[in-house]
């Protein structure tokens, strides 16, 4: 028996090696659903329990209009949501496989009827319902598809670090939320608790793009007939695959599932925003606004205080529509201006 004649029969390290990993990449995206659907479930849990939590949303770091914690932890799940649609599609788009192509596309070499033969069987022993791509050439000119896998991998640094910011303090931070402690305190200062699942979720990102980065290298320096970089795109995205998806499983156990709302502090931040201003623009026009906004801060006083302090609104007219709640339900807000204006 001949390495060359009869195990590799018909075959090309070319056409053998894209293939494979992309059916590996088929298999390491189940994996990573997995997990995907874990975080997906505990997002869906939060957003419900977090549903009447009055909170101040925040742009440019700066205040802005009253929302819900449950409304900004649905953005948090719908993001989640759409990248296991992504996933999805793309651990699909694996199944296009180039075996039969061998050297540059032209199926030189194969043995007449190898290729229909292959694609015949291979999904019975593989248990992967594989197909032949719609084009050879394209197959083993190009690997845009590791583009877009690693594209979905480097996307969950954001919700970590937002969480790290939303638990900062206890005492000189935004506190909105508790973390689940995973550690006794910091080695020097007692009763410290630092978010350490959220930074462990980060570092992974980190290093997620790294290895996108030099994905998108290998697959950009493909030259002509052939990407000849396939062994640092496997060695990268099987690395990113492997890290994230036990990184998500953590992150969801050990942070997401004990995730506890500070309600005090924030309906206390969201009365006291001066962004409730918008409801004095409503009515008033926005300079009006601005001034009262203006005189709140410099007074330290509420927007609700000065506005009922200048005659704008009475104390029932101010109790409503200057509640926080109320403003968090833009269609129950415009119900309550229109009333008022009638």
């Amino acid at each position: 028996m001949h390495p060359n004649e009869h195990v590799n029969m018909s075959q090309s390290t070319n056409d053998v090696l894209p293939s494979a990993m992309k059916m590996a990449c088929y298999f390491y995206i189940d994996d990573l659903l997995i997990s995907l659907n874990k975080i997906e479930c505990s997002l869906a849990n939060k957003t419900e329990e977090f549903s009447g939590v009055v909170k101040i949303a925040r742009t440019c770091l700066q205040d802005a209009v009253p929302i819900t914690l449950g409304q900004q932890f649905s953005g948090y799940h719908s993001f989640i949501n759409r990248q296991i649609e992504e996933m999805k599609k793309l651990q699909k788009n694996c199944l296009s496989i180039v075996i039969g192509a061998t050297a540059v596309g032209t199926s030189i070499g194969a043995a007449p009827g190898y290729t229909e033969k292959i694609y015949e069987y291979l999904p019975e022993v593989s248990h992967l319902a594989v197909i032949k791509v719609d084009n050879f050439f394209d197959g083993l000119q190009n690997e845009d598809i590791y583009l877009k896998i690693s594209s979905c991998l480097k996307v969950l640094s954001k919700m970590a670090s937002d969480l790290r910011l939303l638990s900062s303090g206890p005492r000189a931070g935004f506190a909105e939320i508790n973390l689940p402690a995973v550690q006794p305190g910091s080695s020097i200062m007692p009763g410290k608790i630092n978010p350490c699942i959220p930074e462990m979720m980060m570092q992974v990102c980190f290093d997620v793009y790294g290895n996108d980065q030099a994905i998108t290298f290998a697959v950009d320096r493909g030259e002509l007939d052939l990407n000849i970089w396939e062994p640092i795109i496997l060695k990268n995205i099987f690395d990113s695959f492997s890290i994230l998806t036990n990184c998500i499983t953590l992150f969801t156990e050990k942070c997401l599932n004990g995730i506890k709302a500070n309600k005090r502090v924030c309906l206390k931040n969201a009365e006291n925003s001066l962004s409730l201003s918008v409801v004095i623009s409503s009515i008033f026009g926005y300079q009006v606004a601005n001034n009262i906004a203006s005189e709140a801060y410099e007074k330290n006083l509420t927007v609700k205080e000065v506005a009922v302090e200048k005659g704008l609104l009475n104390e029932a007219e101010a109790a409503e529509l200057l509640n926080p709640e109320n403003l968090t339900d833009a269609v129950k807000m415009h119900h309550l201006l229109n009333s008022r204006t009638l």
